[in-house]
């Protein structure tokens, strides 16, 4: 698995909320999908992106480590 890809200054801001979508909705199913330490992994992706971001939070809440 790689790392996730830092939000570039040279992204737009439509660019930077699709990729921050696409984290949450990654990390969402695999919840859904009863695949915790998955969710974990992506949730804690996505947070240095957006690091007050609640989804990720509370994903990491629950599923594993709190941050």
């Amino acid at each position: 698995a790689t790392d996730a890809p830092d939000a570039s200054p040279s992204m737009t801001e439509m660019e930077s909320d699709t990729m921050l979508d696409a984290y949450r909705w990654r990390a969402l199913n695999f919840v859904e999908w009863d695949r915790p330490a998955e969710a974990v992994r992506v949730a804690g992706q996505g947070l240095p992106i957006s690091p007050l971001d609640p989804t990720f939070r509370k994903i990491l809440e629950r599923h594993g480590k709190k941050q």
